[in-house]
């Protein structure tokens, strides 16, 4: 799993580490609106993972735990946050797959001791 988006890059870059059932990564975010998803290599269905489309549009604050929806790219939506230049850790829970086409999890980004 990546996170996708962070300062335009859509690549796999920003590849997250899987412990304990989280994936995570340490990352440093310039500032900023910023619009991301969790994603796989190839954009599976079931783990391109944002949000319901009421919430694309909503900066998310950081430091709650939010709900994500995994689809293809129509349903799953970019998430929206306003940063902060800082290092952030950004924590992905992926909690199930209704089908091979679908899923949810929860994803939450917090604040790193320190900033860049």
């Amino acid at each position: 799993m990546f996170i996708r988006g962070i300062g335009g890059d859509w690549g796999t870059t920003n590849h997250l580490t899987y412990t304990n059932g989280i994936y995570s990564l340490v990352l440093d975010v310039s500032g900023g609106i910023e619009v991301f998803k969790f994603a796989d290599a190839d954009w599976t269905g079931s783990t391109n993972c944002g949000v319901e489309a009421e919430l694309e549009s909503i900066e998310l604050a950081t430091e709650e735990i939010h709900q994500a929806l995994c689809s293809d790219g129509v349903d799953a939506n970019n998430i929206t946050m306003n940063f902060e230049s800082r290092t952030y850790i950004f924590g992905f829970r992926y909690l199930a797959t209704d089908d091979e086409m679908t899923g949810e999890g929860e994803f939450q980004v917090v604040e790193a001791l320190g900033s860049f």
